[in-house]
């Protein structure tokens, strides 16, 4: 009787593990613009409605940066603009002028140590070409632990930006790493 018992558990532990296994997606594009792991949810930055995978690339090629997790902290960087919101879906118009900041979203993960400490408004900076400006603000969307995310802006009276000018996001010290550099070339 207890054999019939345990063999049942089993094979109710079995369909369980099946079933759920069965029912998560295994997604190529799983580290792609759009993708709530990686951008949060779809109203954060809008999300994205892109038709093809090629799409979805093109918008990562051009306004998504991360790196390799040093230190233990993996860090995404989107530069919204206009062109990113109107490429992923995005409604944040009304919430930025883009004549007069530059608007980052910023992903922060981790397994160890609280993010929430990390003081960005003080460790971050923009350099447009030559010119370097310290955010103005740092607009908290998510702000968990092992996963804050916000917008940082940065305010300039007039936007400096010009064809062909580069743009560097510098967030220095965090998790012991001096300096992590994010460039996009416009």
């Amino acid at each position: 009787m207890l054999r019939k018992i345990g063999l049942a558990v089993l094979l109710i532990f079995a369909s369980a593990v099946l079933l759920t296994g069965c029912n998560q997606k295994s997604d190529a594009n799983s580290n792609r613009v759009g993708n709530p792991s990686q951008t949060g949810q779809v109203s954060d930055s809008g999300g994205t409605n892109q038709s093809s995978a090629g799409d979805i690339t093109d918008v990562q090629n051009s306004f998504v940066r991360s790196d390799n997790g040093e230190g233990g902290v993996q860090v995404q960087a989107i530069w919204i603009t206009p062109d990113y919101l109107k490429d992923s879906g995005g409604d944040l118009a009304s919430k930025y002028d883009f004549n007069k900041n530059y608007v980052f979203e910023i992903s922060m993960t981790t397994h160890m140590g609280d993010l929430t400490k990390y003081p960005i408004i003080d460790k971050a900076e923009l350099k447009v070409d030559d010119k370097v400006i310290k955010p103005a603000r740092w607009d908290i969307i998510s702000n968990t632990t092992h996963h804050p995310k916000g917008f940082l802006v940065f305010s300039v009276n007039n936007k400096i930006l010009k064809q062909g000018s580069n743009l560097q996001l510098t967030l220095r010290e965090l998790q012991g790493i001096p300096e992590r550099n994010y460039d996009w070339r416009q």
